[in-house]
């Protein structure tokens, strides 16, 4: 059994047609929004921590074993980069400037635990609106 299939043509998807994880498009295609989503997360991955004083480095870092976590937890069933994101550079930045980096740290770090929660909160009860069937 082949790993993925084509998605319709391989070089087109229609406006309200959604690419499936098991499904993929013609390699150059699919080659052309790799490198389109490699630049856009290593900017966001390396620019972030430039702009908030975290070393590149441990994000980069951090950054590869989350994906790799999460490629191993969802048993490589959804395709996925875990970067940084520019939401957090408003409150990294106010987090340091009123007290410290370390208080910044620990906000990252207590956001990172609500988030890992929240996604176990999901698994368990599922996304559909109470009272619906699946």
């Amino acid at each position: 059994m082949p790993l993925w299939t084509l998605h319709g043509n391989g070089r087109t998807v229609a406006p309200a047609a959604i690419v499936k994880p098991e499904e993929r498009l013609a390699w150059p295609v699919t080659i052309g929004i790799g490198a389109q989503h490699v630049i856009a997360m290593f900017g966001a991955t390396f620019l972030v921590p430039l702009l908030t004083g975290f070393p590149p480095s441990t994000t980069l870092l951090f950054s590869g074993i989350g994906t790799l976590l999460f490629l191993v937890i969802t048993r490589n069933r959804v395709p996925s980069y875990l970067g940084s994101s520019f939401a957090f550079i408003a409150p990294v930045v106010a987090s340091t400037e009123a007290d410290s980096m370390g208080a910044a740290l620990g906000g990252v770090m207590v956001t990172g635990i609500l988030l890992a929660l929240l996604g176990l909160l999901v698994a368990r009860i599922g996304t559909a609106p109470s009272g619906s069937v699946c």
